[in-house]
């Protein structure tokens, strides 16, 4: 097989993280506050009521500068374990920079797990944010993402857009509510992120290679990956309390259950399938995978977890 078809493909959540897409802190811009969001950090929705459409290093600049350390200090991780990052680039353009600013301002261009989703040799392009403010980020991450793929042989494709007027029920999809165990896919669903509509078009683009399951959440949360996750195969590190009824593929895996106030313990980043990237404050849960042979590397991700991005989410991932 030629070199380039080796250089995009996921098979599964824990295979060795080769690749990967970071963002960056840059043009930070609190959005509009909408219900669906409620599920955030006290303080981050305050800002977002009363503080729309301003500058996060206007606002706080405390904030914006503890992102950004924490942002590089995981491309430095990473890099450290010999994993090739790309980063996106800043929006170039005005009417970039305002796409649907008439229906929600804000920008937040670094949770890279939802720029695209690698599943297999197929490359989806994510665009369809049940956020209206998240659907700009294509134009960050296009022209980095594009050239990868350049004579790659993979498959490229972007989903039918949503309407610019939101109904809970349209076509959304995020990468933060999907997880790759493969030939069979999860995408979660909570009413805050991908909907049904979004996973059933996930379902035809995919068939007949792969087994896509809808995965029924709480509506308290956001996307799966804060309360879902896959060390190896056969281990399931869960929330039952959000996640009430897994698919029967997985309720046979050994299982590792988060307890009430872990979201985001979900959200470890494999590097191997014996070694992951943990977010201190979450001991208990690193200590429960030490026991089960998986060797943890605690690292900061308080203020990136607060605008909603733990360590699997900073990370867009190209190749295992």
């Amino acid at each position: 097989m030629p070199e380039l078809l080796n250089r995009i493909g996921v098979v599964n959540e824990w295979d060795r993280l080769r690749e990967a897409m970071v963002g960056r802190e840059v043009q930070t811009m609190a959005p509009d506050y909408m219900p669906e969001m409620s599920w955030m950090d006290p303080e981050q929705i305050e800002i977002m009521q009363k503080q729309a459409g301003q500058l996060t290093v206007d606002i706080r600049p405390d904030m914006a500068q503890a992102l950004h350390e924490q942002i590089e200090a995981h491309v430095k991780l990473l890099e450290s374990h010999g994993i090739k990052v790309h980063r996106t680039v800043p929006l170039q353009h005005t009417e970039e920079l305002n796409y649907l600013s008439e229906v929600q301002r804000g920008n937040m261009i670094f949770g890279a797990q939802d720029f695209f989703v690698v599943i297999g040799n197929n490359v989806i392009l994510l665009s369809n944010f049940r956020y209206p403010f998240r659907r700009k980020q294509v134009y960050g991450v296009r022209p980095v993402l594009e050239p990868l793929l350049a004579g790659s042989g993979v498959r490229y494709a972007a989903m039918p857009p949503p309407s610019p007027h939101y109904s809970k029920d349209d076509i959304y999809l995020e990468g933060g509510d999907i997880l790759v165990a493969g030939r069979d896919v999860f995408v979660g669903c909570s009413g805050r992120a991908s909907s049904p509509a979004g996973v059933e078009w996930l379902r035809q683009y995919l068939a007949p290679d792969y087994r896509v399951h809808l995965v029924e959440m709480s509506p308290d949360v956001f996307h799966m990956d804060g309360l879902c996750m896959f060390p190896r195969e056969g281990l399931i590190v869960y929330s039952q309390a959000l996640i009430p009824r897994l698919p029967e593929v997985l309720a046979k895996w050994d299982k590792i259950e988060l307890e009430p106030g872990e979201y985001f313990g979900g959200n470890g980043l494999c590097l191997d399938d014996k070694t992951m990237v943990m977010p201190k404050g979450y001991e208990r849960v690193s200590a429960e995978l030490e026991k089960k042979g998986v060797e943890v590397i605690l690292a900061e991700y308080a203020m990136t977890m607060e605008f909603g991005s733990g360590p699997r989410c900073l990370t867009g991932v190209i190749r295992r």
